[in-house]
């Protein structure tokens, strides 16, 4: 009788180290995940993805803010500059119709359409209307001018002389007015007269 003997076959290192490695692999990609986790690269709970969503309504909707405000502060920023221009061209608009002396008897000279129970100019300016019925030079005198001083005017159209008054100042006195009717349109200038001396000259223009 033959005897058989069965013999088991070699177990194989090779199928052992397969698994072995397999787990590791799972081990290490478990670790990575817990890793990215922990420092919120990974978030498996939503509120990553409503943040970021939060996030980006906040920056499309913050140029839309930027431009109103930018728009509010332009306007408001325009009209003062407007009303400021507006300001200096008046003052210097007046300024231009008061002109300084070098006599020192005469403070200034203005030239306007009127004046006030005062004596005093309304309406100064250098460029008149056709429509205007006169033209008034007021002279603001110093104090150094005596009593019984004659202040006078010559007016000049076109060069030409075309009208003249004189007054002799009381004692106290600083202003004195003279006017002209109007003669129609041109250049006209008026000579300010001290003790019949010219001492001043001031330019306007009718149209």
């Amino acid at each position: 009788m033959t005897e058989v003997t069965l013999s088991k076959p070699p177990s194989s290192g090779r199928g052992r180290a397969f698994w072995v490695g397999l787990l590791l692999g799972l081990l290490g990609m478990f670790v990575t995940v817990a890793i990215l986790w922990f420092f919120g690269v990974l978030d498996f709970t939503g509120d990553g993805a409503d943040e970021n969503e939060a996030n980006n309504n906040t920056t499309q909707e913050l140029p839309v803010v930027n431009d109103i405000d930018d728009a509010v502060v332009n306007d408001v920023t325009s009209a003062e500059e407007d009303e400021t221009l507006a300001d200096l061209e008046e003052e210097s608009k007046e300024e231009s119709t008061s002109q300084a002396s070098e006599s020192p008897f005469i403070a200034s000279v203005v030239t306007a359409k009127d004046i006030d129970e005062d004596f005093k100019p309304v309406g100064p300016t250098s460029s008149f209307s056709t429509d205007d019925d006169r033209i008034y030079a007021i002279i603001t005198l110093t104090g150094d001018i005596a009593e019984g001083t004659p202040v006078g005017v010559d007016w000049f159209l076109e060069g030409t002389k075309v009208s003249d008054f004189s007054t002799d100042v009381e004692s106290g006195q600083r202003l004195v007015y003279f006017f002209m009717a109007n003669q129609g349109a041109g250049d006209y200038s008026a000579e300010i007269l001290i003790d019949g001396k010219k001492a001043d000259k001031v330019l306007f223009v009718v149209e």
